[in-house]
């Protein structure tokens, strides 16, 4: 919903608050920068046009949103392309002894591909494995033009490359929520594993995936005993 608030100095300051419910779609649109012009019709004809009108976003319950924050408005789904870029979270993880090499490819790799810039960088986790192979974790966060889905594709090409032995997924975007089964968002897994909670912590102290503080998903975490940090310098070179 948006509400239009337009003031009349020639009226005695009269205010007046024209309320307009959009789609969700051209929800999103104002919440990108669109403007909106009010055309005012009087009993004879044409009388005014109130250029750039004041937006106000809220949500169906009446609250209020930021219109210039990234992601106001209606949630996206895993198949949208964002109208400006997005941030999302993606873990790396291998069992490969060669994973720090392998994960500074895939950083540089996806930090190439265009509309997907790098932003941050975790520290390198190992983590214990009792019933296979220890492991070693990061993630990355990155400013996104490309939506979930493909965004994905891209993640699945540079894994591809490696044959199997590096797993790539988003953990969150921005401004989306998806219940498909080949995407969902935030990941579910994700909010559960110290092997991805510690180094995104470790990335941003006030990190969030989806409403949850990751800072209270690890407390929650079984596995956290098992995960430790390595290397805060891995993507320079010079660690496993």
């Amino acid at each position: 919903m948006t509400d239009h608030a337009v003031d009349s100095a020639d009226e005695g300051g009269l205010r007046a608050r024209v309320t307009l419910t959009v789609p969700a779609a051209l929800a999103a649109k104002l919440a990108s920068g669109a403007h909106v012009d009010v055309v005012v019709h009087g009993a004879d004809g044409f009388a005014a046009l109130v250029a750039d009108a004041d937006v106000e976003l809220t949500t169906p319950d009446g609250t209020p949103l930021d219109a210039s924050a990234p992601g106001a408005g209606a949630s996206g789904s895993a198949d949208d392309t964002p109208a400006t870029p997005r941030k999302a979270i993606i873990s790396m993880e291998s069992t490969d002894p060669r994973a720090e090499r392998m994960f500074r490819e895939a950083v540089v790799t996806l930090d190439g591909i265009p509309g997907v810039e790098i932003t941050g960088i975790s520290p390198l986790y190992s983590v214990t494995n009792f019933d296979g192979p220890d492991a070693f974790t990061a993630v990355a966060t990155v400013s996104a033009k490309l939506g979930p889905k493909a965004l994905l594709g891209a993640l699945q090409t540079i894994e591809s490359g490696h044959d199997g032995r590096l797993d790539l997924d988003i953990v969150d975007y921005e401004g989306v929520t998806s219940d498909d089964p080949e995407l969902t968002i935030p990941w579910p897994s994700a909010m559960q594993r110290a092997a991805i909670l510690s180094p995104l912590l470790d990335l941003d102290e006030d990190a969030h995936i989806g409403k949850e503080p990751v800072s209270f998903l690890l407390a929650m975490a079984n596995d956290a005993p098992r995960v430790g940090a390595l290397s805060a310098n891995w993507i320079l070179g010079g660690g496993v």
